[in-house]
């Protein structure tokens, strides 16, 4: 009886055991190749996955010939262009060039010899642990237009650097523009998350010289030089380079160069007719070869992809295994809780299908709406589960990985798609300052509203991203023109975040702060006290301002002063 007992007691244990850690360590299968799992199902790595890096190249490179690539010419003007090492070389045949043998353009504070021409300049100006003569005048110089009398050594490193000019210019005018990543070249296994994009880091260091050359034709008062410079930024913001959330919200800083360069010239009283309408056509013809909505379903996609590929440990990258990443390799699966991984990828793939359809909404509202509804959902379906439920059920346990990993998805791309609707709304701001100076150069002044301008200069009333008409006030010297952002509230031109105080960008200098502050009418620093919070309520933006502003004219702060020494 005993003996009886006890088998009847311990093959129900035994069979239970079995079961227990055949659910929980089974080896899962491979993962399957198909759109909703991999999103791609070749070229293939050594792995038997997608090699992604392979793909990304191959697409890049579809339409590009020897003869409509701007990439070489960009590369021979900023050599070496953020490459180092084995990048150089590996590039350079890629393009099909000869790798360059001397330096290029690189941003002025990067080069010992014009800095050192700065400081000598400079000199004997007062110099402390806190100020350097030399790079505060070559900040000012960058923000405002200037003369070679301001910097004569900056002057002449741009006369110098005339070739490198006519190089970026040369790029910008090419149909295509192929600079892969070295890593990408180098790895079918890499992840974009990890990627090396010179092109990306190069481009606004040459957006940032030529609006250096730009603001210096604008303060010797030629302004097509300046708008040929400046137009040639625009270009450079709308190449193609890696179709990743980063390198948008990069070309979006390209975007943001070009702006304050066109700004200056349309400050300019020397502004033409004639250059005012070639600028507006220009502005209103755009095609960047890139687009938010684009980039989050190809790069940024391929991204996600590949980081659940790396985090289910069928993808060991190269990069994980320098920096001790989250790819364990096949040895690990096996002593990891099983998990269906192509459930897993199929499900976070629905889920950014359905998060990017939301993003989609035709009106601001109801994309908000969708994307809110969205996230609700998912967190409740990421809810954990008991914990007999995750030990005991494969289906639980994979479900909850799923929608956990689903829930990155807004942290990836929420921020872009807000970035994405300050640059919709600047487009807009700037393509309608063009037509306001338009009108005032024909006129003799400002329109009293915004209605003024239909239809010889806009061909309808300028929208922000929010679905709602730019605001607009005339001032006594020029105007107001901003979006009520996000919130809807008119908060008169002011954002916290932006820094932006009634359409005034907020400078760092205390003595343009005082400036700024008397042309608004605010009591200098120095009088204001607790026992006055009425003034201090008057000065800045709130936390809760949000507008999107350009102020005409903006202020216009002297640049420091020094004597040339011989």
């Amino acid at each position: 009886m005993p003996i009886r007992l006890l088998l009847w007691t311990c093959v129900p244990l035994s069979v239970f055991a079995s079961w227990f850690s055949w659910q929980l360590y089974w080896q899962a299968e491979p993962i399957s190749l198909a759109r909703e799992t991999t999103l791609i199902t070749g070229p293939l790595a050594d792995d038997g996955l997608p090699s992604y890096s392979m793909f990304l190249v191959q697409r890049m490179k579809a339409d590009v010939t020897a003869d409509n690539n701007g990439a070489p010419a960009f590369v021979r003007a900023m050599w070496p262009a953020e490459l180092h090492g084995n990048d150089k070389q590996l590039v350079c045949t890629e393009l099909g060039m000869t790798m360059p043998t001397e330096e290029g353009l690189s941003i002025p504070y990067a080069d010992k010899a014009l800095m050192a021409a700065l400081a000598k300049w400079c000199d004997p100006a007062e110099k402390s642990e806190f100020l350097v003569p030399e790079e505060d005048l070559l900040e000012a110089i960058e923000a405002a237009p200037w003369t070679a009398a301001d910097a004569p050594p900056l002057a002449q490193w741009i006369e110098q650097h005339a070739e490198q000019f006519e190089l970026l210019h040369e790029a910008a005018r090419q149909e295509e523009f192929y600079f892969p990543s070295p890593t990408l070249l180098a790895d079918p296994k890499a992840s974009l998350h990890s990627m090396r994009t010179p092109a990306t880091q190069t481009l606004r260091t040459a957006a940032k010289c030529l609006a250096l050359r730009a603001n210096l034709r604008v303060g010797s008062g030629d302004l097509r030089g300046a708008w040929d410079d400046c137009r040639a930024i625009y270009h450079l913001a709308d190449v193609q380079t890696h179709s990743t959330v980063l390198c948008e919200l990069l070309a979006y800083k390209r975007e943001e160069i070009a702006n304050r360069t066109l700004w200056h010239i349309v400050q300019s009283p020397q502004l033409t007719s004639e250059l005012a309408e070639e600028m507006a056509t220009c502005l209103g013809s755009r095609q960047p070869q890139h687009s938010l909505r684009d980039t989050l379903r190809s790069g940024a996609r391929i991204d996600f992809v590949t980081e659940l590929l790396e985090i289910s440990g069928y993808r060991r990258t190269s990069a994980a295994s320098a920096h001790g990443g989250v790819a364990y390799g096949q040895d690990d699966i096996d002593h990891k809780p099983a998990i269906d991984w192509c459930t897993v990828l199929r499900i976070a793939n629905e889920e950014y299908d359905l998060y990017l359809a939301a993003a989609d909404q035709p009106t601001y509202t109801e994309q908000q709406a969708a994307l809110n509804a969205w996230t609700d959902r998912v967190s409740d379906l990421a809810k954990e589960p008991e914990w007999t439920n995750m030990l005991l059920d494969y289906e639980v346990r994979t479900n909850h990985m799923a929608y956990e990993l689903a829930k990155m998805i807004p942290s990836r791309l929420a921020a872009a798609i807000e970035n994405g609707r300050r640059i919709t709304a600047n487009r807009q701001l700037h393509l309608t300052a063009v037509a306001l100076a338009r009108y005032r150069l024909s006129t003799g002044e400002y329109p009293q509203s915004l209605d003024g301008l239909l239809p010889e200069y806009l061909a309808e009333m300028p929208m922000d991203p929010f679905d709602r008409a730019l605001a607009y006030t005339r001032t006594p010297d020029g105007y107001l023109l901003y979006s009520l952002g996000r919130d809807g509230q008119d908060s008169g031109g002011s954002n916290n975040m932006l820094n932006l105080y009634q359409g005034y960008p907020i400078p760092e200098s205390p003595a343009k702060i005082q400036q700024l502050r008397q042309q608004l009418g605010a009591l200098p620093r120095s009088a204001e006290n607790t026992s006055q919070p009425a003034v201090m309520d008057k000065w800045g933006p709130r936390i809760e301002d949000d507008d999107i502003a350009l102020r005409m004219p903006h202020i216009q702060y002297p640049l420091p002063q020094f004597e040339w020494q011989e």
